[in-house]
């Protein structure tokens, strides 16, 4: 078989070997590797099956089966009636041992949520996440599902890279990203598998009903389903309204983060492959929601309403759908910057065609405040080459000052009108709600304003004003335009944060800073800073989790974060459960799930705290990590909290056994990385190298892996001058030029953070200096 078909085996209920057929055709020649066919998009046709298979399986494909003929041999015939019109790549198949659960929506669709025998149990969360997805989109959009039927297949190996794939009628999911195993599984792997089954179902509208033109206008279908697939799932779970709010901010941080870099900005409507790339989900999703905020979710509701009866079953590219927002703007009387009917096209395309995104800059003169813009890659001219709008972009602007909101548009290099040039009277805060895509740099002068209304009442802004605060003071000191005061002025005020973004902002850095002052001079100044701001946060959901998303993942940042700078109490707990868990699974057949008391949001930090502690002296983590590698051929359930956990051992013995069972395969190779994170003395891994290094040099990880986790706590220059040492000495004559390669890309990597902590860590702990008096108030 090819890459677009896959004979894959599965384990069902009774540990038997089974195998799946399935089809991913969306890419290259695919289709046509099973059926003579026109394979672009641009063609739809009718697609009728009839499929030859083994008698005691399942098939299933785009439309519901007429029956099936069993035939002499053990072989079955089973047909399928005429799709709709459709592009080739939507054409799926797949064959197997399968069972599920079904129901009918509200809005009277058969929804089925399979998977192989004896695994259709987990498929429940789906289920409803599929339903709830599928009324939204037909409620919102006033367009009934144009299928029989919609089924979510979760697949055992699945051969597409995204993870899930929109076949019409019949999607295909990789199993994690569709069963949800209740006894493990965390607020966001939730929400990891709402998202995946909700963005396949958006698709069956954007993408299958209506489909791009070409692969390089792939935003129009995945922009779609990556911005409507939080409305479904709000919809499916109305009490998860925080999250849907926190889940716009987070895809903004992504689409930021792929399109910072020259390495990986490239336009939404990219003139050469690779056409499928982070851009077109998370930057193209946040471009509609800040279309949205621009002409109001009314406007956009019935654009897209428009745009789907008007090419139904039909192709488009992006002046289609541009056209259709326009005249429903026009429609409520929507006007542009210069006051004419609004273009939605002369809006966007310069955010599409163009890769990077604005900076807005405001500045005080002495006199007045002025604004310009910027690309956020400096001198992108010459870096990423010429662009059609020379990195310039018409900005809707949301502005709030202290009597209230208003929004302009930011047009050319001074903003094109006289609102963009005031006086400097009280605090303005631009992107409020974070309500576009582009950063905000502020000059000293109108920045201290707002910092002085975040120490006075943080709460006048809501929570993506702050998470924004934090979020471009980060990426504007890594990208050289802000220092490290105006960063740690705004963590500062974390300590009294109860909403996931602003924290979900500043995750990055605040581990950066555990990583980098461990075990130096200034360790107790950064640990009386971070117990400070994360003690509030601590006292009120550490270790416990509400059954609200967001409040659970950010129970587990701070449970994590307290540990890690020991804040009173924290270690203690993370003891004493791991006490009561060596009890109470020590002979348990059945995993961790039913045994151990505390949730799965917090046992990763249960198992490594606590056996830091040295509260399990019975090894039962070990035990269990055994069980779950043996025992649990498909989920993680707890199996990685367990294996990073034994890591955490200050024992040296129990220690240099488990990097012995990691180069002789009895452990992942994975387990190195944990190694290297959790040895306090930074030492371990190096010397059992020194001692060994045959082990190393034969075992079964890499070198370079063996030598990046080995390496990763070296922050002086003594560190590197053991390393050289080794090479330039005999024992560097049993290295092959490959391992000696490895070990040099580790040193240099070790050579980054030794420059990166001169450049830094003066500042950093001049900043904790000058406030440690307020880390103890």
């Amino acid at each position: 078989m090819n890459r677009r078909m896959n004979f894959a085996p599965s384990l069902d209920f009774c540990l038997v070997f089974r195998y799946i057929f399935s089809t991913f055709f969306e890419k290259g020649s695919s289709a046509r590797s099973l059926i003579p066919c026109f394979d672009e998009p641009s063609y739809k046709a009718k697609w009728q099956v009839t499929i030859d298979y083994p008698a005691d399986m399942i098939v299933l494909g785009n439309m519901p089966d007429e029956g099936f003929t069993v035939m002499k041999d053990g072989w079955a015939t089973t047909s399928f009636p005429p799709t709709p019109p459709m592009s080739s790549y939507l054409f799926a198949l797949a064959v197997g041992h399968f069972a599920s659960l079904e129901t009918v929506s509200k809005t009277g669709v058969l929804v089925r949520a399979w998977a192989w025998t004896g695994m259709e149990k987990y498929t429940e969360f789906a289920l409803k996440t599929v339903v709830g997805t599928v009324d939204f989109m037909a409620t919102y959009f006033n367009y009934s599902f144009m299928m029989p039927k919609l089924d979510a297949l979760a697949l055992p190996q699945y051969n597409s890279q995204r993870g899930a794939e929109e076949h019409w009628g019949v999607m295909h999911i990789q199993y994690e990203r569709e069963l949800a195993d209740p006894q493990y599984t965390t607020a966001w792997l939730y929400f990891l598998v709402a998202s995946y089954c909700a963005h396949e179902t958006v698709h069956q509208w954007f993408g299958n009903l209506v489909t791009t033109e070409f692969f390089n206008r792939m935003f129009l279908n995945e922009a779609m389903a990556q911005y409507w697939e939080t409305n479904g799932i709000m919809y499916a779970f109305p009490e998860q309204a925080r999250m849907g709010k926190f889940e716009r901010f987070r895809k903004g941080l992504d689409g930021f983060e792929v399109d910072s870099s020259p390495l990986t900005s490239k336009p939404v409507v990219p003139d050469r492959p690779k056409y499928s790339t982070g851009i077109i989900y998370d930057k193209g999703a946040t471009l509609l929601h800040m279309l949205s905020n621009t002409v109001s979710p009314e406007v956009l509701q019935l654009g897209l309403q428009s745009y789907l009866k008007r090419y139904q079953y039909s192709n488009t590219v992006d002046a289609d759908l541009w056209r259709e927002i326009t005249d429903a703007s026009a429609s409520k009387g929507l006007t542009d910057w210069n006051d004419r009917p609004l273009n939605v096209s002369e809006l966007m395309d310069p955010w599409i065609y163009q890769a990077t995104y604005p900076v807005l800059k405001v500045v005080y003169d002495g006199a007045f405040v002025t604004y310009s813009q910027e690309p956020f890659i400096l001198n992108a001219t010459s870096v990423l080459g010429p662009a059609p709008y020379n990195y310039q972009w018409i900005i809707p602007v949301f502005s709030q000052t202290a009597s209230g909101n208003n929004s302009h548009y930011f047009v050319g290099s001074d903003g094109g009108s006289s609102f963009w040039k005031r006086p400097l009277n009280g605090w303005q805060v631009e992107n409020a709600g974070f309500a576009g895509f582009f950063r905000v740099w502020y000059d000293e002068s109108t920045w201290n304003p707002i910092l002085n209304q975040l120490n006075t009442d943080p709460l006048v802004f809501d929570e993506l004003t702050r998470a924004q605060f934090v979020a471009d003071a980060v990426a504007l000191r890594e990208r050289g335009s802000l220092d490290w005061k105006r960063v740690l002025d705004i963590a500062f005020l974390l300590r009294n944060e109860k909403e996931l973004a602003p924290w979900y902002a500043f995750i990055g850095t605040l581990d950066l800073l555990i990583d980098t002052f461990e075990n130096t001079a200034d360790w107790g100044l950064l640990q009386a800073f971070v117990q400070k701001i994360v003690q509030e946060r601590y006292s009120a959901i550490g270790w416990n989790i509400t059954g609200e998303w967001s409040q659970d993942m950010l129970s587990s940042y701070i449970t994590e974060w307290a540990c890690a700078v020991d804040l009173k109490g924290c270690r203690e707990l993370a003891a004493s459960s791991m006490t009561t868990f060596a009890v109470n699974c020590e002979r348990s057949m059945s995993g961790t799930g039913l045994c151990n008391a505390l949730p799965p949001d917090v046992r990763r930090s249960q198992y490594c705290w606590g056996t830091y502690e040295n509260a399990d002296p019975n090894g039962v983590v070990g035990k269990m990590y055994d069980w779950f590698a043996e025992n649990s051929k498909y989920f993680e359930r707890d199996t990685d909290k367990l294996l990073e956990g034994m890591a955490c051992t200050r024992d040296t013995a129990k220690f240099n056994a488990l990097i012995a069972d990691t180069l002789t395969g009895k452990l992942p190779s994975k387990m190195l990385g944990y190694l290297g994170n959790h040895d306090s003395t930074g030492q371990l891994l190096w010397s059992y190298f020194e001692r060994n290094p045959a082990e190393i040099i034969y075992g079964v990880p890499s070198t370079l892996d063996y030598m990046n986790a080995a390496m990763k706590k070296w922050k002086k220059q003594a560190d590197v001058d053991q390393a050289i040492a080794f090479l330039n000495g005999n024992g560097a004559e049993l290295l092959s030029d490959d391992d000696k390669k490895a070990m040099r890309s580790a040193i240099q990597s070790v050579n980054d953070r030794i420059e990166w902590i001169a450049d830094n860590v003066p500042s950093i702990s001049s900043w904790l200096k000058n406030h440690v008096g307020d880390f103890y108030e």
